[in-house]
């Protein structure tokens, strides 16, 4: 198995001592308590047989994708998954806190965290690593966290590449694209993580899960206490300060966060309260986030929230949609015009589990999971028209019940995320994003918001690939003169200097081993060291029915957690064995890895060497 392919980690996380798995089922580690157990009938005491493998229970528990929710459930119900597991470094964490933070370890948002903020954002989690892996969990799943994102606002938009880049194009009247100017852009820039457009503003959220906000002060300022247009973010003030955000949606002149706490996911909303779309109840404004209390009543749980410009929609983890504010042409979808001053279920989906949902200009798409359907419930202006293709200044009737939409096949992909336009004083355009993350936008495009320059018209009525290929970003580098040219050499060169001393450090590893000889890694990411295996291993492979090689790797994987591929897996010279193995493990990483390798060979070779007739390299 390649440590490059493998699903599971080359080498664990944690301290775990270097013994044989037989060595450690036959000799329990001392520093676990031995526990009493009865079983089958039997009353007469032994061993409690967890306790013995606490390392092959702390790799099963971090590379089952087990969630934060089982790993809560083993600590309830055994007190082994609760007390302190003695690995180093973390003596003090159970297993199921380790595979927690093993997991988290593993998220890309997570792994160029220093320390300090890592322990910053546990506290704001409640203190567990298990309430951190939840919400880092809760941002991929209902923002697609580290895929590709695409945000169509009134008169700008955003595209988020999957690296973590965030494109800001189009109007900047009032600073919204956070470039520090005020000039219009047709070409994108880099900026952030996660984002969200209002009318005027635009609100990014941090990998920590804090909310920025900047453009249009005054009564739009949004929790910071600034009267003037503001350039750049500023931090979002109020009850959200300590409190993760996974996920953030702006309307016209408003902003919904959805939060992780230790008791479960909430929404809170923040603005004009004009039409009861901020969902407490009454149509006040709010100046500082406040929490939304009617999904506790609804027994729902939210995983997903859309803001429209006078509506706003949630998916709850079981499926359910809820709906509130101005119900306008029927965009609450509940069959009526109706207003709605806190969250509504729609009974027209009660069939129907959702996965997703958008909301525009009186508009609403849900997506469903288990049929891959797109329903829409919305008015017949020119933003319906622009959705179904057909460009046409007419109003069409008004769709109050949900209906399948299918003039999106052109694409010929599946459409995952759908972004519209939610602003009523700004022509209307659209972003559709495919499975595969390629992007397409239609609609108006006249201040650049489709990614695009316009020449002879400003409007598209067919959906047109934007030029950046989220998924393929960094092919298109950015060129001297963009704003990201610098900072794209220093990280580029600080890349290609750290893989050269990986290599190195790999290659001197090698070369330290007995009977192990390896050249240096040029231009792949992988090392071929040959190995000289003594005859007696040979004779032992053949015993066991496996290749020399292939008796060698599984060895030093059962021995280390290092995970290779044995050479005769793709082709080598009769008589010679050797391995493949990636040098892509973090930098400081290798000293460690290959410290492992050289006591491994080193104990193998002393023990398979027969000295009779057999020289060492």
């Amino acid at each position: 198995m390649d440590a490059a392919t493998s699903g599971t980690s080359s080498v664990q996380y944690h301290n775990i001592p270097e013994q044989t798995i037989t060595a450690l089922v036959t000799s329990p580690l001392a520093t676990f308590q031995r526990q009493q157990r009865h079983c089958f009938g039997n009353e007469s005491p032994g061993e409690f047989p967890l306790s013995a493998n606490p390392s092959i229970v702390l790799h099963v528990l971090t590379t089952c994708n087990l969630d934060p929710q089982d790993l809560a459930k083993l600590e309830v119900t055994c007190s082994f998954f609760r007390q302190p597991a003695h690995f180093a470094p973390d003596y003090e964490l159970s297993l199921s806190e380790l595979a927690a933070l093993d997991m988290c370890r593993m998220r890309a948002i997570f792994k160029p965290m220093t320390e300090e903020q890592r322990q910053e954002l546990k506290q704001m989690c409640g203190g567990s690593w298990k309430l951190v892996l939840r919400f880092l969990l809760s941002g991929e799943a209902c923002t697609r966290r580290e895929k590709s994102q695409a945000i169509a606002g009134p008169g700008h938009s955003i595209a988020v590449t999957a690296k973590g880049s965030v494109y800001s194009f189009g109007s900047n009247n009032t600073g919204q694209l956070g470039h520090g100017t005020t000039n219009e852009e047709s070409r994108p820039h880099i900026f952030v993580v996660q984002a969200a457009i209002g009318n005027f503003f635009t609100a990014v959220l941090s990998r920590e899960g804090r909310v920025y906000t900047f453009s249009w002060g005054n009564e739009s300022k949004l929790g910071h206490q600034t009267e003037v247009n503001d350039l750049e973010p500023r931090p979002l003030l109020g009850t959200l300060e300590n409190i993760p955000v996974v996920q953030i949606a702006a309307g016209y002149c408003y902003l919904l966060a959805l939060a992780c706490q230790p008791s479960g996911m909430s929404v809170y909303s923040v603005g004009c309260g004009l039409g009861g779309k901020l969902g407490h109840g009454t149509r006040t404004d709010e100046k500082q986030p406040r929490l939304i209390e009617q999904f506790q009543t609804l027994n729902l749980q939210p995983v997903v929230v859309a803001a429209g410009a006078w509506h706003a929609a949630v998916v709850g983890k079981d499926g359910r949609v809820c709906t509130w504010g101005w119900g306008r042409y029927g965009c609450l979808g509940h069959g009526n015009e109706e207003l709605e001053s806190v969250p509504k279920v729609v009974e027209a989906l009660s069939n129907v589990k959702a996965t997703h949902v958008a909301t525009g200009d009186y508009t609403t798409f849900v997506v469903s999971g288990q049929w891959r359907c797109v329903f829409i419930w919305m008015w017949g202006n020119l933003l319906v028209l622009d959705i179904t293709l057909r460009l046409k200044m007419k109003q069409a009737s008004k769709c109050l019940e949900a209906r399948a939409v299918t003039s999106l096949k052109q694409v010929n992909e599946r459409v995952v995320q759908i972004s519209l336009t939610n602003s009523l004083y700004w022509n209307a355009h659209t972003f559709a994003l495919t499975e595969s993350g390629k992007l397409y936008s239609f609609g108006a495009g006249d201040k650049g918001q489709l990614a695009s320059s316009l020449l002879q018209i400003n409007r598209k009525a067919n959906p047109e690939r934007v030029e950046i290929d989220l998924a393929r970003t960094y092919v298109n580098p950015p060129k001297p003169g963009d704003i990201s040219y610098e900072r794209f050499v220093r990280e580029s060169k600080g890349i290609l200097e750290s893989l050269r001393r990986r290599a190195q450090i790999m290659t001197d590893g090698f070369n330290s081993c007995r009977n192990v000889v390896c050249n240096f890694t040029e231009g792949a990411m992988y090392s071929f060291p040959q190995i000289r295996l003594p005859p007696k291993a040979i004779e032992a492979a053949k015993k066991a029915g496996k290749m020399p090689d292939v008796f060698y790797c599984l060895k030093l994987l059962e021995a280390t957690g290092i995970s290779t591929v044995p050479g005769s897996g793709f082709g080598q010279k009769e008589g010679v064995f050797h391995l493949r193995t990636t040098i892509l493990p973090a930098e400081e990483d290798m000293p460690p890895i290959m410290t492992s390798f050289k006591k491994f060979n080193d104990e193998f070779m002393e023990q398979y060497e027969d000295y009779r007739g057999y020289s060492r390299m």
